[in-house]
């Protein structure tokens, strides 16, 4: 058993996270901003008034870094563009800096990250080895993980999970479209040939117990489902779960640009990525093909 602080816990990825991490007689608490109705305990801490509880650190073994402002959370204004980057590397430096200079017991430090470090890809298939993207996303997940590799320096193991779209039914990216499908108004994406690299939320926390339990991980490593697909067949898959047809002409990317501004390179943009890396280390996915993931995570065919 080990025990595990994980920062972001009571979002989407660290409230399931911490539930499987218990379950597998794990001891978790969670750093928050507020105590929230979390059955775990929380410590409050505020990266930006760089307010840490010391106490949060006792007999911790391992740190999973998932804090940090929704991407899609806001329109991105200058202003909400510094807090995506801010709250992902203040928070870490913050961290460091508390390790760096009081005792622990801390071997690992675990960051997500994500896929927009790639940028466009087209039909390209990437690795953990491509450069990243010279734009807001691809620049955000570059100093994103140099926050967490100066962990290194502590002596301590890292590993970055740069994730996908999460399939879950609580709420990420399928909530929307899959609520936009059921009013019969689900179309593709700009040109519908952007893919999406995807992983249902159990295989995503999943990954980050076999990260914590493996030695041999280090670096970066895609956290994605074997197959992606393309922005078009996504859309029809799930227009098929939910018994519902797809709009033949696809939303054009000038109208979500109009919409969302700079924020529509989420949905416009895409990346053909491969797991190929975790595989090999042994790790092995439950969910490989998106219609079965999206059946399971719409298995009630209802969406609230």
């Amino acid at each position: 058993m080990s025990s595990i602080l994980i920062t972001g816990g009571t979002g989407l990825v660290g409230t399931r996270l911490a539930k499987l991490l218990s379950q597998n007689e794990h001891q978790v608490s969670l750093l928050s901003r507020s105590s929230g109705n979390s059955e775990h305990k929380t410590f409050i801490w505020n990266p930006e008034k760089k307010i840490f509880p010391i106490e949060a650190l006792n007999n911790v073994d391992f740190i999973v870094h998932l804090a940090g402002a929704g991407i899609a959370d806001k329109y991105w204004t200058k202003k909400y563009k510094e807090k995506i980057v801010r709250s992902r590397v203040d928070s870490a430096n913050l961290i460091f800096e508390v390790l760096k200079n009081n005792p622990h017991q801390v071997k690992c430090f675990i960051s997500a990250s994500a896929t927009g470090y790639y940028g466009e890809s087209g039909e390209t298939w990437v690795d953990e080895t491509r450069p990243p993207a010279d734009d807001f996303l691809g620049n955000t997940c570059k100093v994103w993980e140099k926050s967490a590799m100066q962990f290194e320096t502590l002596g301590m193991r890292v590993v970055i999970l740069r994730t996908g779209i999460v399939l879950a039914k609580e709420d990420g990216a399928v909530k929307p479209m899959a609520l936009s499908v059921k009013l019969f108004a689900g179309a593709a994406f700009g040109d519908g040939e952007q893919y999406m690299p995807w992983i249902h939320l159990d295989d995503l926390c999943r990954e980050y117990e076999f990260a914590i339990s493996n030695q041999s991980l280090h670096g970066a490593y895609n956290a994605v489902a074997p197959s992606p697909v393309k922005n078009s067949f996504f859309v029809k898959t799930l227009g098929k779960v939910l018994h519902r047809p797809i709009w033949p002409i696809n939303i054009p990317g000038f109208v979500l640009k109009t919409i969302l501004g700079e924020k529509a390179v989420v949905v416009l943009q895409g990346q053909r990525v491969t797991n190929e890396k975790i595989r090999q280390e042994g790790f092995a996915f439950k969910y490989n093909d998106v219609r079965v993931a999206l059946e399971e995570v719409l298995k009630s065919n209802e969406v609230k």
